[in-house]
């Protein structure tokens, strides 16, 4: 019978065939849409992204306030490198309470070693306003003279 109707039994296998390839290519291109559009996505240029990244502009070029906001959120965060580091920024620029900071981690959480290479790095830094004082203050004075106000 298959034979009079004009379509022979492979034809209708192709067919079938076909038929499940089509289904199973709309399923999985429907899933994987379905999947983008729900996964969560991040954004990575949020407002507080810019914010930080103004603000850490702003405490490079120097500015004090900046460079204490920062200071602050590394402490707050727990990053102590990073607090370190705007620490000493700060006491290098002048700001007694980071200098005050800076010691305190400087005699609390270096060993001898790294405290070493610290003054070191401060040294090369002398030129700016508050290393004088911050190496007084840290017992490598540059001269005999008080350096601190």
């Amino acid at each position: 019978m298959g034979h009079l109707s004009g379509t022979s039994p492979c034809s209708k296998k192709m067919k079938n065939k076909l038929r499940t390839i089509l289904i199973v290519t709309i399923t999985v291109f429907a899933v994987l849409v379905g999947l983008f559009f729900l996964l969560p996505k991040t954004n990575c240029c949020d407002e507080s992204d810019l914010q930080l990244e103004e603000l850490t502009n702003r405490a490079v070029a120097g500015q004090l306030d900046a460079i204490t906001m920062l200071y602050e959120r590394a402490k707050r965060e727990g990053v102590e490198p990073s607090e370190e580091y705007w620490a000493l920024e700060g006491a290098l620029r002048g700001d007694q309470r980071l200098r005050r900071a800076y010691v305190e981690m400087f005699k609390t959480r270096a060993d001898s070693e790294r405290q070493q290479r610290l003054l070191r790095i401060i040294k090369e830094r002398s030129a700016m306003p508050g290393a004088p004082c911050l190496l007084e203050s840290l017992g490598a004075p540059l001269s005999t003279a008080s350096a601190c106000k």
